[in-house]
This record gives structure tokens, sequence and C-alpha cells, in this order.
């Protein structure tokens, strides 16, 4: 027993050692280890690429296993020469991990022992299913098959061969992940990339002439393209339901089929050109974010009722003007004169299309904007009742449905029923007597039955006017104010809540606080001619800003009014 004890301490004694060790210099040397780069794997992944010259078609196949062996199903990059026919293609979608495919010096061919290529693959539908597609389309001299694209898991980025003289009709590249597609000089006329929903980049070539019916229609990604200068004719419904947003048709074009861009949600400005002789009807029908559309033909403007706020600009051709439907287009300016502009106003989350966007300067005879007040109550000594306003014009003249003229505190417009209008500065909140153009504002309607007299209670319609105006291009963003604490910023778009967006409490009650008294984050949705409060760096914890409007030389917390006659220092 005595022989075991001593084995035991000697064991105990060495663990203690080790573990001094580990305190002491085992710690110096595990921090140098791990300062130490590490023994990893560095090797860098190479892009496994095949450049493929055929002398005959239907052989692409053998020529990948003799250039790959059992590295061919891991090719990326793929270029392709001469001719090429249906058995190429079914061969294309045995390459699962292909990413970019070139074929400008490619030539298709018609196999006449075996015209069709077959294949299957799946896809997910908008509803989140599963569909399983299969495929047998035939692929012609010269030609681009339906489908003959489609289903490829890793494919971005494709070059069509520059003989192509036809395109298929649809679903070149449907259910693949392609963002890119370049058509080569030589080819006049392309069709068949629609439905292709991650598409975002399209290059077109200057010798194109046509773009097919339904060419990129459903390609809901594709934000901007640039026609080329040539292209004559741009078939019905071409770029229907695409994610366009502004686009400018060259001079050389002289046909628009139907609905060429028919749903296009985000489309804002399209510039038609003078040579344009026939339009098959609209051609932005359900555009219901479009903000222009510049009409430089004499041909008569399609009748069709676009969203409120929508500018249609028409130039006269040695003073003959086309001719347009009053009714549909309310806000029209004629040789860069509008003789009247109606804006619209909502602030129901249904309605968030009513924006404004100017993209071309203009002057307007008359412009104006109406706004409902609801019964918001101002109350003597706090802040109350206030709402945020932003208009694209100087306010000549303002009025209510109801009352008759009003005007801002201090204005000295004879008649007219006061109301409060501040503006923020440095210093904060201060009055303001004017509404100038693109500048953010709050203001409040005096209502308030148990002080004032009823002729200076204000609520319902209010409509503000601006004569013999020159209106601005639009920038991107506003300028905001910039007060003590954080900045005013002015919007002619929908704003949705959320991040560091301070909406106004107009229409919903905070705890403690009177409705129009503070702005409060992620709260509410901000619409077109409004303005919210944004934080100085962007990184604020405040959850709200009170609106403090007093100031000690003008206001006192302890005046009441007794006059029944609203005052600039009631609040």
């Amino acid at each position: 027993m005595k022989q075991n004890n001593t084995i035991w301490n000697v064991l105990l004694a060495s663990a203690c050692s080790l573990l001094l060790y580990a305190c002491a210099g085992g710690q110096e040397e595990l921090e140098r280890l791990n300062a130490a780069p590490q023994d990893t794997d560095s090797r860098t992944v190479e892009t496994v690429t095949a450049d493929i010259t055929l002398t005959e078609a239907g052989t692409l196949d053998a020529k990948l296993s003799e250039k790959l062996g059992s590295n061919k199903p891991n090719v990326q990059v793929l270029s392709i020469a001469g001719p090429f026919n249906a058995r190429d293609v079914e061969c294309l979608h045995t390459l699962t991990a292909l990413e970019k495919l070139e074929m400008t010096d490619a030539e298709t061919k018609w196999d006449y022992d075996r015209p069709y290529y077959t294949f299957s693959y799946s896809y997910e539908d908008s509803y989140g299913n599963i569909q399983e597609v299969n495929v047998s389309e035939h692929l012609s001299d010269n030609g681009i098959g339906n489908y003959m694209f489609a289903g490829m898991p890793a494919l971005k980025e494709i070059e069509i061969p520059s003989t192509i003289t036809s395109f298929a009709f649809y679903n070149i590249c449907h259910g693949s992940p392609v963002t890119t597609i370049t058509v080569p000089e030589g080819v006049t006329r392309i069709s068949g990339f629609n439905n292709c929903r991650t598409l975002t980049t399209v290059h077109l070539p200057s010798t194109l002439k046509e773009i097919g019916s339904e060419a990129f229609r459903g390609s809901a990604s594709l934000k901007s393209l640039t026609i080329p200068e040539g292209v004559e004719y741009i078939e019905s419904q071409a770029f229907a339901e695409s994610g366009l947003t502004e686009i400018v048709i060259p001079a050389s074009c002289t046909r628009l089929g139907y609905g060429v861009f028919n749903s296009c949600k985000q489309l804002q400005t399209l510039t038609i050109p003078k040579t344009v002789s026939q339009t098959d009807g609209s051609p932005v029908d359900g555009c219901e974010n479009l903000r222009m559309l510049a009409w430089n033909t004499t041909i008569a403007v399609p009748g069709f009722r676009p969203t409120e706020n929508c500018l249609l600009y028409i130039n006269s051709d040695n003073g003959t003007a086309a001719t347009y439907d009053a009714n549909s287009w309310p806000n029209t300016i004629v040789d860069g004169i509008a003789e009247s502009i109606q804006l619209t106003y909502s602030n129901s989350t249904w309605e968030t299309t009513k924006k404004f966007s100017c993209p071309i300067a203009f002057t307007a005879k008359s412009i104006s904007l109406t706004m409902t007040f609801l019964d918001r109550w101002t109350y003597e000594g706090k802040a109350s009742g206030w709402r945020t306003l932003t208009l694209p014009f100087k306010v000549s003249s303002i009025t209510s449905e109801e009352k008759g003229a009003l005007a801002p505190f201090g204005s000295d417009v004879e008649g007219a029923k006061p109301f409060w209008l501040r503006k923020l500065t440095a210093d904060g909140f201060v009055d303001a007597t004017s509404i100038e153009a693109d500048k953010p504002y709050i203001i409040a309607m005096p209502y308030n039955p148990g002080v004032y007299l009823d002729e200076y209670n204000i609520s319902g319609n209010v409509t503000f006017t601006g004569e013999n105006v020159e209106i601005a291009v639009t920038p991107d963003e506003l300028p905001a104010d910039e007060g003590p604490d954080y900045l005013l910023q002015p919007t002619y778009q929908f704003v949705k809540r959320g991040g560091m967006v301070y909406a106004l409490n107009y229409d919903y009650s905070i705890r403690n606080h009177e409705l129009g008294s503070v702005f409060a984050r992620s709260s509410t949705h901000v619409y077109a001619y409004e303005a919210y409060v944004k934080d100085k760096n962007g990184s604020s914890t405040r959850a709200l800003y009170e609106i403090d409007t007093r100031s000690p030389k003008t206001r006192s917390a302890a005046q009441k009014n007794t006059t029944g006659i609203p005052a600039i220092g009631d609040m």
C-alpha cells in the first residue's frame, strides 16, 4: 500500500508541473501558435474552362471528354466555335456547373437525322411549387430554339452566336439563373427571352432592327436597357411586365406594337421620338408608377388613364402638336408650358402611386395640390395638430373649400384666415410666411371649437396653388433642413416605415402625446408631399422627437386666448 501511495504522489506532482507549465511558458507557446499562420490548404480552386472548336456538328460531348476527361461535368466557362446542332444542346444540359457560355463563333445547324433536342428540368413557380418541364424542341439553321438554355442550374452569362437570324418565340432561358445576355454584332432581330426573371443586363448590337413580340416579357429584374439607334420596330408586349424604370426609344424607331411596356410596375419615364408614326394602342397600360411620358411624335396620344401626377410632355413639330384627351391627361405640357397641373395627394396605403417627379423643367401657368385636413385639435400652450408639407412649386394662394382664403401668420394677406407654418433651422422651428418649392414645413390649421370662433376653425379640403411658376427638375433626393437635433427630409415619394424614419403622428395616438406632436421612429409610412425626420448620424436610439415650436421671445405657456381669433403664440 505504501508503494502505491508513492506512485500516486509521483503522478500528482507530474500533473501539477504540467499545469504550471501551461499557466506560464505553455501559455506563451499557445499564443505563439495562435499567432502563426495555420497549416491549411490555401490552394485556390481554379475555374474549369474549355475552348472547343467543332468541325462536325453533334460532337460537343466527345470533344469535351477528350479535352477535360472526368472533369467534364465541372466545366464552368465554355467557348464553342463551329457547327452546333440539337445533339450538342443536349450535351449542354449535362453540364450542371456551367456558368458562362460563349457562342459568338458557333453556327447552329439543322440535324436531318435528329432535329429535336429533348431534356427535362424543374423550377419553382411563383407560388413556391416545384414544376416539372419536359422539353422537345427543334433547332434550325442559324436559329435559337425554345427552351434552348432553360433549366441550366448554374448558367449566368450567355453570348449568342453572331450568325443567328431567327430566335425562338419563348422561354429561351426559363428556369436558369441567367443575369447577362450579349447579342453580338450582325444580329438584326431578337425575341424569346421572356420569363428570364434573373436577367439584369442585356447588351444589344448596333445592327439590331427589330425587337420581337414578348422578347423580354416578365424579365422582372431587368431595370435598365439601352435600345440601340437602328431599331425600327418594337413588337407587341416586348417589355411587358419587366422591371424597367426608364426607357428612351431611339429616333430610328417608326412603329410600336400593342402594349410594348404594359404592366411595367417600376417604369417611371418613357420618351417616344417624333419618328414613330404608328402605335398599336397604348404602350403603357398598367404602368402604375409612370411619372412622365414624353410624346414627341405628332400622332394622337393613345387614350388610357395614366397614374395620378403623371406628366405628359408634347413637343410640336412645325407648330403641329399631337392631339390628346384632356380628361385622360390632365397634366400636359406643350412646348415647355403647362396651362394647368393638378397634383393629387393621398395618405392611404392603397394609393402609394401618387408620387411626383419632374424629369424635364417646365413653366406652369397654374399648378395646385389639395390636401384634406382632419379635425385635429390645436391646443393652447402645447404642440398639437401639426402635419408635414412639401410642394414642388412656390405657393401663390391657399384656399379652404369651406372658409375661403388662408395665409400663414405674419404674411399679411388681406381677408385671409391665419394658420401656423414653420420651418426647421439651426435654432429649431421658426415661423415662416411663405411656402417655397422643395422645402419641408410643418403646418397646422386652427381647430379648437372651445376657444376659437367657428369661422377660424379650419378643416376639410385645402388647396395650395402656384401661378406662373418654374417647375425645376426633381433631384434624386431633395435637400433636407438641419435643426439642432435632427434633419427634416422632404419627399415626393412613398417612404415605407421602418429603419431610421421618424414620421409625424398626425393620424395615430402615442401615449401622453397629442396627435401631430411628435416624430416617432418606425411608426407609420410617409407619403408624397410630406416630410420626415432623420437622425443626423443615422444611429440614434431615440424612439421619438417631440416638436417644440415655442419661442421664449414670442410665446408664453401661461398665455390664454380670450379673443376667439387664433394668434401666432397660441402654439
